[in-house]
């Protein structure tokens, strides 16, 4: 009855009046030049779907993301925020969306701080079809974007396919950008600037003579 669809979660339903209203908002951010980052899901959830397998309520999910949405200008597809899945799950699901998405997005996966080494090894070079990563850092003071940009740029190059490779948590996780003049320059000197640099190939400086 009524009081079983109110109480419950149904995977395979989706509110397309509210889908029509992200759509409103993405065009509005693609006249604005900006790149849309869509995090498919989140830690708290990302078994709830097939027990977090490539099934039947999953390619429905993503099915209808690259329906509505890939046809926007820059974007890339996260298959989860700080993903607790098996890396045969994180590869099925960036497997399907290579196969599916017409315009090849960006796929990308993001991880906690200390398990990047376990997440990221298993996928880079010809053993998955990701193409990227979401880094969460950990150091309070925004320091680390560089090395780990520089770390995962140099892995995945070294693996045979270079990743792109974006920042979206500096910091540790209680930190943001904060409101405050004085650290919004250090966000722009030690994330932005800090993840531009890194991937920048490495090459020798010629000092020009006058």
């Amino acid at each position: 009855g009524s009081n079983a669809w109110s109480n419950d979660v149904h995977q395979d339903r989706f509110d397309v009046s509210r889908l029509a209203q992200w759509e409103r908002i993405f065009s509005y951010a693609d006249t604005k030049g900006m790149f849309l980052h869509f995090k498919t899901q989140e830690t708290e959830n990302d078994n709830l779907m097939d027990g977090g397998n490539v099934g039947r309520e999953r390619k429905l999910y993503y099915r209808e993301l690259i329906a509505r949405f890939s046809h926007h200008l820059a974007l890339n597809w996260n298959m989860g925020e700080e993903n607790t899945q098996s890396t045969g799950q994180r590869k099925d699901m960036a497997e399907y969306f290579a196969d599916t998405d017409p315009y090849g997005h960006l796929r990308v996966i993001h991880t906690y701080p200390n398990q990047q080494d376990q997440v990221y090894d298993a996928l880079t070079g010809g053993q998955s079809d990701y193409t990227g990563a979401s880094i969460q850092t950990s150091n309070p003071n925004q320091q680390q974007t560089f090395s780990d940009t520089r770390k995962w740029v140099a892995r995945s190059g070294n693996a045979g396919k270079p990743w792109v490779v974006a920042v979206d948590e500096p910091g540790n996780a209680s930190i943001g950008v904060d409101s405050d003049p004085d650290d919004r320059k250090l966000t722009r000197h030690r994330v932005v600037w800090g993840n531009f640099m890194a991937r920048r190939p490495q090459s020798k400086r010629h000092h020009r003579r006058y």
